[in-house]
């Protein structure tokens, strides 16, 4: 039921993305810039982790005391050549004057669990992500019995499409959850993420899964098209005997009333097309001119799947095709991972697999410039708009590191920023002491 024939656009793997803890790095990613899912692709089974960029938690910001009274006495220091003693001088200070500013972590918004009726064992599986124009598809066969998937994230609605469709017909239960982290080789059981005050909704044939914490709203709305059988109900959504189905899903975060972001939600749903094709097409319009605004052609030889080339590469060396394949793939992410009026690109991008991941944040002592170096060459300066809005909106918090740290006006800007977090981190003494952030950031905004 897939074409076969790819191109250097494509990115093609034999296997699901395993079921074990921290594999979701095995999934495969799809953005709008602003809401990210990661599929695992099983034939059985199928599971979409999804993101937000503005779902950051945890974090306290603010309340830098003044320090500048260490800072004669550090040079001194280092003019002696006694670096050790300098370098902490300054950390030591702010340690004993209480403050506590914490980095707040992105976390992800929840999962969409989906299971389809399995009778037999399943062969001649794909995966493939086509990067030019943003499709993930999946293919196999039971029994003879061709199945195919396509998901796409939709720039335009900020939602995700997913298209099933089969020779035969085929039962698909789904549901949707919130877990919280990893732990012993499996997930921790799907949860209320505050332990309380998670709640199920039944709208139409729209189901919604919402809850909150620290005093924000998020959720996750979905809706299947189908002209079978539907039933939806507190447990999820219920389609028997379907020959093809479309499955819609709108996550939402950052709300501070719950029953509107749950009504928009599903307005949402229901307002869109209900023809995959349509939102395909609509979609490629606004992120094709997007990829294609840069090129390179490195590689003009037949295609190999990821297992191939990864073997190759690590038994000899990096072939071209495999580089050429990297440099589109990055470009991929970073077009799916952010939009001109969201949030910049973090570490992560919108794909963070479970809480309490490291280096979620905005580290800018050369991970955010690196990010963005390509954008003025490559024909996405419009995408850097995100990145001066976040850090000119954090004006008044690098106004205070300069004044509490070194008592001078002016900025200065930490290594460390998330949404939450402004003020200075200052964990260890060497990200404390980098004070090249602004200069090198300059750039982007010179750019």
């Amino acid at each position: 039921m897939m074409n076969d024939t790819y191109t250097i656009n494509d990115l093609y793997t034999y296997r699901p993305a395993s079921a074990f803890a921290h594999r979701w790095r095995d999934s495969t990613p799809i953005g709008s810039g602003k809401t990210g899912a990661m599929l695992y692709g099983g034939a059985s089974a199928e599971t979409l982790i999804l993101c937000r960029p503005d779902l950051w938690l945890g974090g306290r910001d603010g309340g830098v005391p003044d320090v500048s009274d260490t800072l004669a006495p550090m040079r001194a220091l280092a003019d002696a050549g006694r670096y050790a003693e300098a370098e902490r001088l300054m950390y030591n200070a702010l340690v004993e004057r209480g403050y506590d500013n914490i980095l707040a972590d992105m976390r992800t918004l929840g999962q969409v669990r989906m299971r389809f009726s399995c009778p037999g064992f399943f062969s001649d599986y794909t995966r493939v992500l086509h990067m030019d124009c943003a499709e993930a598809e999946i293919g196999y066969r039971i029994d003879g019995v061709g199945y195919r998937r396509r998901y796409i994230a939709s720039r335009v609605r900020d939602l995700i499409a997913m298209s099933v469709q089969t020779d035969g017909t085929f039962d698909l239960s789904l549901a949707a959850g919130f877990f919280e982290s990893f732990e012993g080789g499996r997930e921790n059981a799907v949860r209320d993420a505050d332990g309380k005050d998670a709640r199920y909704d039944v709208d139409g044939d729209c189901y919604v899964y919402s809850s909150s914490h620290e005093g924000a709203y998020f959720g996750i709305a979905c809706r299947i098209v189908s002209d079978a059988s539907i039933a939806v109900g507190e447990d999820g959504i219920f389609l028997t005997a379907a020959k093809d189905a479309l499955v819609l899903i709108r996550a939402f975060s950052g709300e501070q009333e719950r029953e509107e972001a749950c009504r928009r939600a599903v307005r949402a749903l229901m307002e869109c097309p209900a023809d995959y094709e349509v939102l395909l097409r609509e979609n490629e319009q606004v992120y094709r001119p997007l990829y294609e605004a840069s090129d390179i052609s490195l590689y003009g030889g037949p295609m190999h799947a990821n297992e191939e080339l990864l073997t190759d590469a690590r038994r000899t060396e990096a072939s071209v095709e495999l580089i050429e394949k990297l440099w589109r793939f990055g470009r991929y992410l970073f077009v799916s991972g952010t939009a001109e009026d969201g949030l910049p690109f973090a570490l992560y991008g919108l794909w963070v697999g479970g809480y309490e991941q490291w280096f979620t944040h905005n580290v800018a002592n050369e991970n955010v410039q690196s990010i963005y170096w390509h954008t003025a060459v490559g024909g996405l300066s419009v995408l850097d708009r995100a990145l001066i809005r976040y850090y000119a909106s954090k004006m008044d918090g690098f106004r205070e590191n300069a004044r509490a740290l070194f008592g001078c006006r002016g900025i200065f800007v930490g290594t460390y920023t998330t949404p939450v977090n402004s003020t200075v981190s200052w964990y260890v003494p060497v990200i404390l002491h980098f004070i090249g952030v602004a200069g090198w950031l300059s750039r982007h905004f010179y750019n």
